[in-house]
């Protein structure tokens, strides 16, 4: 997939007015630079909503104070009572297809073939993913990982598309995100 410069304000403006349209903190903070690349900038946005703990959105771009190239995605949840197992759901290579590797099988002919999913609470994770809309997120998005870690309480999403997104974008993929946390938490 190509990624391409874009404007630094055409990037960061509409993250930022979504962050205030949800009440949410926004920072963007420029990272080390790398040399003969250019710069590399992160935003962040603190969304809190009422029976969470904060949920940590975040997008890099590399490129100059002018232009960048936006990066992937990350949103990011902490909680060392809801994510106590962990979780790796990502997209299956033609070989594991062939052999349709994974721990986890959810009746879903689709899903199964293109998702493998390995995890330390297979019952857990089987109902979750045995949930008609989750699948349908992760089979929507070629492009998005799920991984959850016992270690450090954390559970993640990221969507891979390099590209300039939109607030409903960014809105989507955070609705899509609670509504996996609001299922989890129904389970444990």
């Amino acid at each position: 997939m190509k990624s391409r410069l874009v404007d630094f304000n055409k990037w960061k403006d509409p993250i930022y007015n979504w962050a205030q349209n949800i009440n949410a903190k926004f920072t963007i903070s420029r990272d080390v630079s790398m040399g003969m690349m250019g710069e590399s900038y992160t935003i962040e946005i603190e969304y809190k909503q009422n029976n969470l703990n904060p949920i940590i959105i975040s997008q890099n771009g590399s490129g100059s104070k002018f232009e960048v190239v936006p990066q992937f995605v990350i949103i990011k949840y902490i909680d060392n009572h809801l994510i106590d197992f962990n979780l790796s759901l990502y997209q299956k290579s033609f070989i594991e297809r062939i052999f349709n590797q994974g721990n986890v099988k959810t009746g879903n002919k689709n899903f199964d073939k293109k998702y493998g999913v390995y995890t330390s609470d297979k019952t857990l994770v089987t109902k979750l993913f045995s949930e008609k809309r989750i699948q349908e997120i992760f089979l929507k998005n070629n492009l998005l990982i799920l991984n959850a870690q016992k270690e450090n309480s954390t559970i993640l999403i990221k969507n891979m598309e390099l590209k300039l997104r939109e607030a409903i974008e960014f809105q989507r993929l955070l609705d899509d995100f609670i509504f996996i946390l609001e299922f989890l938490k129904k389970y444990k």
